[in-house]
């Protein structure tokens, strides 16, 4: 397998397949782990604010394919040349579609043909059936939840509404700038065993001493799934945190 294809005009195109979030990093892998993939947003890089070296974007031009969510999230993939673009999610609002399994599982099959046009041999059933399990768990656990939920940024939210487990509060507006006071005052409006708050490790813990020295309980969680090997993988780690810390 040669790291590189002819394109039309008979020059080199790479046969990188580049993402933009890890969490796509980890789906592609986990469909075909011979993928060379190129992750765009690093884990010290914020996609809200991302601006791409002059290096990056010429190897993200030579690529064979560019996946990523959705332009309003990732601006800076509009001057890029990349041959083939796949955009996910063009007409959602909250971009954080990757906590949204079954979202997820209906994008298989069209980066299973992205890989396939840069050479490679994805595998879609094994990875789609590892997510209906995931899925089938998630149905019947969240009938245990009775906490109420509280995020400290919409991360979280596309993986809540798509099961309906109700969010009290959000916060943090998606910028991720200023704590909203209007939130604050309505969660610590309730009893701290009550409620549980699920905040994104990017956040320092100080922002939150407010809620910590009153006995509110905060879960953290790292949105992009750094740690993990696998998409499922990530899946199941945000599902258990909070089925073992909201029920």
């Amino acid at each position: 397998m040669t790291g590189f294809l002819l394109d039309c005009s008979g020059g080199q195109q790479s046969r990188e397949v580049v993402v933009s979030v890890n969490p796509l990093r980890l789906l592609v892998q986990e469909m075909d782990t011979s993928v060379q993939v190129v992750l765009a947003v690093g884990r010290n890089a914020n996609p809200h604010i991302f601006d791409p070296s002059p290096r990056l974007v010429e190897r993200m031009n030579r690529a064979c394919a560019l996946i990523y969510i959705n332009t309003n999230f990732e601006q800076w993939v509009r001057g890029l040349d990349t041959r083939v673009k796949v955009e996910l999610a063009p007409d959602v609002r909250n971009p954080h579609v990757w906590f949204d399994p079954v979202f997820m599982k209906e994008k298989v099959d069209e980066i299973s043909a992205t890989l396939s046009g840069c050479g490679y041999s994805p595998s879609v059933d094994e990875v789609e059936a590892r997510i209906e399990d995931i899925d089938s768990i998630i149905r019947v656990q969240k009938k245990e939840i009775r906490k109420k939920i509280v995020l400290a940024h919409p991360s979280m939210k596309p993986l809540m509404d798509r099961y309906g487990i109700p969010v009290y509060s959000i916060l943090f507006g998606q910028s991720g700038a200023d704590l909203i006071p209007s939130e604050m005052r309505k969660v610590l409006a309730l009893p701290p065993d009550s409620v549980i708050i699920f905040k994104e490790s990017i956040f320092p813990d100080e922002d939150f001493q407010v809620f910590t020295s009153r006995g509110y309980k905060l879960a953290q969680f790292d949105p992009f799934g750094f740690d993990e090997k696998t998409y499922t993988g990530f899946i199941r780690h945000i599902w258990n945190l909070i089925y073992e810390n909201a029920r």
